[in-house]
């Protein structure tokens, strides 16, 4: 009989430390899967904030986009670079200078009705380029 009380008393024991370590397998496998969950969370917060990050960018593309649409191509800076040549500025004579010179060669009557003419030849001139256009 004292033999079986000692394999009970074995078996207990050994049932005991089954059980501690069963209790510490749960323990631990709790404390990996609350870190596991955090460590979700976290991923998951990461990736909510690229997704708005990255519908910002596509936001920020698209008005790029049509901006685009109003920038001058290539070959219309080039015509409006050859316009700019063939016109320069520098090369145009105001009104005040053009009286001033008129003025020592014709008379005052000559001189408007010059005047006149010139504004006819510009303002059809302007017509002409609004028709066209």
């Amino acid at each position: 009989m004292l033999d079986i009380v000692k394999r009970i008393k074995y078996i207990e024991e050994k049932l005991d430390a089954l059980n501690q370590k069963v209790y510490a397998f749960e323990r631990d496998y709790q404390r990996d899967l609350n870190e596991i969950n955090e460590k979700l969370n976290k991923v998951n917060e990461e990736l909510s904030f690229l997704k708005k990050e990255l519908n910002e960018l596509r936001k920020r593309i698209d008005a790029l986009i049509i901006r685009l649409k109003f920038f001058a191509t290539k070959d219309e800076v080039k015509m409006i670079q050859r316009y700019l040549e063939y016109f320069t500025p520098l090369g145009f004579v105001t009104e005040n200078e053009l009286k001033r010179v008129l003025e020592k060669y014709v008379t005052k009557e000559e001189l408007n009705k010059i005047i006149k003419e010139i504004k006819q030849i510009i303002n059809n001139a302007s017509v002409v380029q609004e028709e066209e256009e």
